[in-house]
């Protein structure tokens, strides 16, 4: 696992943190909070707003979040735990924390040891009790965050004015209505992202390529690199569903699928384009050869199954035009210049 850290800026540090309040009425402040929450864009932007309600309305003046972000495809990325939003007294230390919480992560899960309960000085071990000390806190804690009743992230929170209230209940229960909008938002993903998906294969379909594209183009030209759009198509297909049945043409497709997604790197768009057809968008060194790449890809399709042989075309974003359906066309010519010649040699 990795560790990232994504700040959500400085800590308003207002009186309204020291201010005692009534459990029953911030409560149901946070219950309102949530609605909004449900509103987020990702997961990103729900742990900001969270942050920013611990800031101005509870008596939480420092705190940060961890999660530990899943993939939901195999070819999209691996599992990484990142550090979200920190705010207040924090910030300063956050390196230290992160530094630390890495170390950790190699060994061990640090999600399977959280307080659950506010800790007081006198509560904690060394060197935690040395750190609060000199960072200003007097009391912290942390509580799960799940999704499928698995623990994925904590919410860490720190306390520097002696004798506040124990309101652990009260962070028990937004660390579950904040469970509860991570779920919600998960299924929203999910919903969207299959609707992107190509069910036999897993890899994209036609609207997921196209929503994707226009990210890695601006992402290439940003690294200065050279973007190739690879056709495969699957030759004699219909001799083969006709001869072997549809059922092991399904087949084929779907190892032709894994075969791409394990030629290409993660950060590559795979897709199935339509029947046998499949498209794969890569950003390559500028003293990158397009054909070998293209031509390394379709001979990593060849030991998928006996007998079956993969024709490839591939067009240069730029040189052969600045608009999908350009490069589309440009790849297809070369697609079929290479079947043609195949059948004559």
């Amino acid at each position: 696992m990795t560790l990232r850290i994504l700040a959500s800026g400085e800590s308003n540090m207002n009186g309204a943190q020291h201010a005692k309040y009534d459990v029953t009425a911030t409560l149901a402040m946070v219950i309102e909070s949530s609605r909004s929450w449900a509103w987020a864009e990702n997961g990103q932007e729900l742990f900001q707003q969270v942050a920013r309600m611990f800031q101005v309305r509870l008596a939480v003046d420092s705190g940060y979040i961890v999660y530990r972000k899943t993939a939901l495809w195999r070819d999209s990325d691996e599992e990484h735990t990142k550090i979200y939003a920190p705010w207040g007294r924090v910030i300063p230390t956050i390196d230290i924390i992160a530094s630390r919480m890495e170390k950790q992560l190699a060994h061990q899960d640090p999600l399977q040891y959280l307080s659950e309960q506010w800790l007081t000085l006198d509560q904690v071990p060394e060197p935690v009790r040395t750190d609060w000390v000199q960072w200003g806190f007097s009391s912290g804690g942390s509580w799960p965050l799940t999704l499928g009743g698995e623990r994925v992230g904590a919410l860490i929170l720190r306390r520097s004015q002696p004798d506040c209230l124990d309101d652990s209940t009260l962070m028990h229960l937004i660390s579950l209505q904040i469970s509860l909008v991570l779920e919600l938002l998960r299924v929203r993903r999910i919903a969207e992202d299959t609707s992107q998906r190509d069910l036999l294969t897993g890899v994209y379909n036609r609207r997921g390529i196209l929503g994707s594209f226009p990210h890695l183009a601006d992402q290439a030209r940003l690294h200065d690199r050279h973007v190739v759009l690879g056709i495969f198509d699957v030759n004699d297909f219909k001799q083969i569903n006709d001869r072997l049945g549809h059922p092991y043409g399904d087949q084929i497709l779907r190892l032709v699928g894994d075969a791409l997604r394990s030629n290409v790197r993660p950060t590559d768009l795979v897709g199935r384009w339509g029947g046998d057809e499949f498209v794969v968008v890569m950003a390559v060194d500028r003293d990158t050869v397009l054909s070998q790449v293209v031509e390394r890809v379709r001979k990593g399709l060849e030991g998928v199954d006996q007998g079956v042989a993969v024709s490839a075309g591939w067009a240069h974003w730029g040189p052969d035009g600045m608009s999908w359906d350009d490069l589309y066309q440009a790849a297809d010519r070369r697609l079929y210049y290479h079947k043609r010649t195949r059948r004559g040699s």
